[in-house]
């Protein structure tokens, strides 16, 4: 797991935008939007705790 929580929370915009810009459905892109930003805060969360 990555030690940075920054670089983290970056990498998750970054597929949070990728998975916008690869889906038409606006649902589906609230729906991978907000599921991506729960797992990468998650992994935030568990690295700032290590």
């Amino acid at each position: 797991m990555a030690r940075n929580p920054i670089r983290t929370a970056t990498l998750g915009v970054l597929a949070g935008a990728a998975g916008i810009l690869a889906m038409e459905d606006f649902s589906a892109h609230l729906v991978f939007g907000v599921a991506t930003a729960d797992v990468f805060r998650a992994v935030a969360i568990a690295t700032r705790s290590q």
